[in-house]
């Protein structure tokens, strides 16, 4: 059954739908920055563990489409499939972080106000996230079989990039977050990052094409 694309769009709704719940009751908890970024990057690191070998744990919009390019095989006739994946994931993802994001919501009458302005940080910091999840995947997968340590890699990663990101006025590194975070909240510079994170994705992708048409 989980080898079933609509099994693994659902891992992949679930997974995204609980990652943006805890980011946003982490943002009205009252915790600090740091104790923010390591509940984020704990989360994700257990998502990984659990639902990496059967999705691939991508729960990020930027991360599936990357994993899509360094897959990119011209003329397969698979090819159509993948690109089918992609596109049910990232809708699975967006969908999930809407959902969380609105059972978070519930019962609070004041919604956090997100000022972010960090726009070249959110480039550089999702760039980074992007890179190590090219380095730590497996034919498309963030599978705790084939890479033991890849729940503590990247829920480190993603600790690390949060506390930077605290630092800087960024730090989502996901556009289904991003969405999530735009759906019936006060914001100010969501969009912003939503672009941020679209053009980290354009240039790890030039250079994953660039990269394979020299091999």
């Amino acid at each position: 059954m989980l080898d079933k694309l609509y099994a693994r769009s659902l891992m992949e709704f679930l997974g995204t739908g609980l990652l943006s719940y805890t980011v946003y009751k982490a943002s009205l908890s009252g915790l600090t920055n740091f104790e923010q970024a390591c509940l984020a990057g704990f989360c994700v690191a257990l998502l990984v563990h659990m639902l990496g070998r059967y999705s691939g744990a991508h729960f990020n919009p930027a991360i599936s489409i990357i994993l899509r390019i360094q897959s990119l095989r011209v003329g397969k006739a698979s090819e159509f499939n993948a690109l089918l994946e992609t596109v049910c994931y990232i809708f699975s993802q967006v969908a999930g972080s809407i959902l969380g994001m609105k059972i978070a919501r519930a019962g609070h009458s004041v919604y956090p106000v997100y000022r972010l302005e960090g726009f070249m940080e959110e480039v550089l910091l999702t760039t980074i996230l992007l890179f190590l999840v090219i380095i730590w995947s497996r034919e498309g997968k963030l599978c705790p079989f084939a890479q033991p340590l890849s729940g503590i890699v990247m829920g480190g990663g993603v600790t690390f990039l949060a506390i930077l990101g605290g630092l800087t006025s960024s730090g989502i590194f996901n556009p289904a977050i991003s969405v999530g975070m735009m759906v019936g909240s006060e914001q100010q510079g969501i969009q912003l990052m939503i672009w941020a994170q679209l053009l980290a994705v354009a240039f790890v992708g030039l250079v994953i094409r660039a990269y394979q048409s020299v091999r």
